[in-house]
């Protein structure tokens, strides 16, 4: 992924992850409280993944 920033590919990682968890989980409910929950693991693993990029030798 070369010329693809920290950023980026914890953005795409991110998507990847919470569609597939989100997928494989039939007691998501279709519900503000349940967008809120997808918004929030999101954020949770974009986060841990920016977090370990800027800790390894990582550059876009």
């Amino acid at each position: 992924m070369l010329g693809t920033s920290a950023e980026e590919l914890a953005a795409k990682a991110a998507k990847d992850i919470t569609v597939s968890a989100v997928s494989s989980n039939s007691d998501c409910p279709i519900s503000s409280k349940g967008g809120e929950n997808v918004v929030d693991f999101y954020n949770a693993i974009y986060k841990g993944l920016i977090e370990t990029l800027k800790k390894t030798s990582f550059t876009n």
